[in-house]
């Protein structure tokens, strides 16, 4: 059964896959309740975030909602987020885009190619964690 997972194995670099997706509220409240024990246990004052939506399915609207409210609550303690989508996925990649806008921070972006990902997160990662986000991409 998919799963999603969030885990910090080096440095800042924030890992979250999500697979299982979000059904509800609750699903949404998991996984950020799990980022915040991630962080802390990483002792991370600002996490960057690699988020792998390429297996995620459509959210429920509440799920959304609630997706947005808490991404919007994370923005003081995320220095830059990037999400990886399918691009064949066009009613996805439109819901992700409607998330990522409306919790409002510029420095967090939806990318469709792992490459453009690679080189704007890079821009802030030491060479261990972009080592470390290339393995997570699988790139």
């Amino acid at each position: 059964m998919a799963s999603n997972s969030v885990k910090i194995n080096v440095g800042r670099l924030l890992e979250i896959r999500v697979d299982a997706g979000f059904r509800t509220e609750g699903d949404v409240d998991d996984l950020f309740d799990a980022i915040t024990a991630e962080v802390r246990r990483a002792g991370v004052t600002k996490a960057i975030g690699a988020v792998d939506w390429r297996n995620c399915p459509f959210m429920a609207p509440a799920a959304a909602a609630r997706l947005t409210e808490r991404m919007m609550a994370s923005n003081t303690r995320t220095e830059r987020s990037a999400a990886l989508a399918r691009p064949d996925s066009q009613m996805l990649v439109l819901q992700f885009l409607r998330v990522i806008r409306e919790a409002k921070m510029t420095d967090r972006k939806l990318f469709l190619d792992p490459l453009p990902l690679l080189q704007w997160l890079d821009e802030v990662l030491t060479p261990d964690e972009s080592l470390r986000l290339r393995a997570f991409l699988g790139v």
